[in-house]
């Protein structure tokens, strides 16, 4: 039974009480409280007849929201158990009725794309959604390369042009807390593009100009996060890799490592503190003090496992069309690299299965080149394991070898050719363009011709050549020495022969073996040739190697 309490309202005593759907009042001047609150205690006992349960719908059903086209859609909620709730859009009207807790779920025939429509959800109460749009449906997650907005970016010129012409009212983006600040749809336009992110942007922006259809983009992404936090936990405590993190943070070891360096962050900040304040007063000249390096047994273990993927579910069952996926400047260093195959696989399976929509597109980018680690090869062996993550059903991989601002920058700026290059893949993938290329030329063979290797290539889609109109650039060759060197490279049809003097008899390959290609230790500008090969269409090679030494 609610508690009521005496208020003052008015000038007049009242007696209020909380109900759902707001405060109720019983007014009734001092000499007949006593009276009011023997009528309210009556009044209390007949609130369930009284106050009929309120149809309540989830954030992401809201205003504004982009339905996807040519599929069913879900649309759920919560009601009186045991309740009947009616879902209407355009002309298609569906019954649904709410279990024991009062969970209830319609499913929408699939309807062509359009708009705007008003959806109406009836039951003891009425909820009517505004400027409702179908179209085509894309989660964008991953950490801080798919997070950072357009605005991070604006000091380039061509981004600001981007905001300020982006009008496209039917481009939607639905990022809410705790990651986003967007409580609904947000329309793009000049005003609020600023704030998209900037590779959603330009996936977005491509596809609605190509399909000419309304796009919906929900962000779900977090800075500096591993691919573990990603992974629901039943799904973590499957896999063999997972049960390992599992089994390991139960140890005595990792518990000692977290607690001692839970103390040395706790000293360190003390000390910048004070250093901070004696740099305030002039009486500190020294520099700031260095945060404490994480325990290997920490930055190899210590995954917060599963807890970004608790801001899925808040999605789920909307409907989608796919996943555009940027995530693994957090995992690149891991030993064993080929460990991120299988948590590749279990990210996917595991989002598929709870959609229940069958192999969605999961369309990811590759990582570009970056000075990770001091061994050169972390990057070219990540790049290797990403390349494999193609085997994947209904996976495919956006190439950045070329679009990195190595070796300094981890956010590279041109996310209008990431997002691109990812459109190009939906398009090519799901829409049925045959004319779209969609992938950089990739490795397929190789054989030896004397003193020369030549090697062919997937996805020339019409012939190779480089960006520059030099040579191809970055190919090493290697004999039964193991010794790579450089080697001279010539494109012949739709093949590239590699030797090198110093290689009588060749016997393996590399392309752009190396994590910044180009660029020297301290050098933020290239010291010399960068990797230029590409297919007519623009898109460039892969990085590959033929050995496995």
């Amino acid at each position: 039974m609610m508690k009521p309490e005496i208020v003052k309202e008015n000038r007049r005593d009242c007696i209020a009480f909380e109900v759902q759907g707001g405060t109720r009042r019983i007014f009734s001047p001092p000499w007949k409280t006593s009276m009011a609150l023997a009528s309210l205690c009556v009044f209390t006992l007949l609130l369930p007849t009284l106050s009929p349960a309120v149809v309540e719908l989830p954030a992401i059903l809201s205003n504004g929201m982009v339905l996807q086209r040519d599929a069913t859609n879900a649309i759920w909620g919560m009601a009186n158990p045991g309740e009947v709730v009616t879902v209407k859009l355009g002309k298609a009207k569906i019954k649904a009725q709410a279990d024991n807790k009062g969970k209830w779920q319609a499913r929408l025939p699939p309807m062509p794309a359009g708009g705007p429509h008003e959806l109406t959800v009836i039951g003891q109460n009425t909820v009517t959604l505004s400027d409702v749009w179908v179209g085509e449906v894309w989660l964008c997650s991953g950490q801080s390369n798919m997070q950072i907005t357009l605005k991070s970016y604006r000091n380039h010129a061509d981004v600001m042009a981007d905001i300020t012409t982006a009008d496209f009212p039917q481009i939607r983006a639905y990022n809410p807390p705790p990651v986003g600040s967007q409580t609904s749809w947000t329309p793009c336009s000049p005003k609020t593009a600023a704030d998209f992110s900037a590779t959603a942007f330009y996936f977005g922006r491509y596809l609605h100009q190509e399909l000419k259809v309304p796009i919906g983009l929900i962000l779900r992404a977090i800075g500096s996060t591993y691919i573990e936090n990603w992974v629901p936990f039943d799904a973590l405590r499957q896999a063999p890799w997972g049960k390992k993190l599992i089994e390991m943070q139960k140890t005595r070891e990792f518990s000692a490592a977290k607690a001692e360096f839970a103390e040395r962050i706790m000293a360190w900040q003390a000390a910048k503190a004070e250093w901070a304040r004696k740099k305030a007063e002039g009486t500190d000249r020294s520099p700031e003090p260095a945060r404490p390096v994480i325990p290997p047994i920490l930055a190899q273990y210590d995954r917060g496992l599963g807890n970004k993927f608790r801001i899925i579910p808040q999605i789920i069952p909307f409907t989608i069309r796919g996943v555009i996926w940027y995530q693994g400047e957090a995992n690149v260093a891991d030993e064993p690299q080929d460990e991120y195959l299988d948590k590749m696989k279990t990210l996917i399976g595991s989002w598929r299965n709870l959609w229940a929509q069958g192999d969605f597109p999961f369309y990811y980018v590759q990582l570009a080149p970056y000075r990770y680690a001091q061994d050169w090869t972390v990057l070219p062996r990540f790049w290797e394991v990403q390349a494999a993550a193609l085997c994947i059903p209904g996976a495919a991989m956006a190439g950045t070898l070329d679009l990195g601002d190595a070796p300094d920058n981890v956010h590279p700026s041109n996310k209008r050719e990431v997002g691109r290059r990812l459109a190009l893949l939906a398009l090519a993938k799901i829409y049925g363009r045959e004319d779209v290329a969609c992938s950089g030329p990739t490795y397929k063979s190789m054989a030896a011709e004397g003193c020369k290797l030549r090697i062919r290539f997937d996805n020339v889609y019409g012939g190779l050549t480089t960006r520059d109109g030099k040579p191809p650039a970055w190919f090493q060759v290697a004999g039964a020495d193991k010794a790579f060197v450089e080697a001279q490279a010539e494109i012949k049809d739709d093949t590239v022969c590699a030797w090198s003097a110093a290689v009588e008899k060749p016997i393996a390959v590399r392309y752009a073996w190396h994590q910044t290609p180009g660029y020297q230790p301290g050098t933020n500008t290239p010291t010399g040739p960068t990797p230029n090969l590409t297919n007519v269409k623009g898109l460039p090679t892969l990085s590959f190697r033929t050995d496995s030494w």
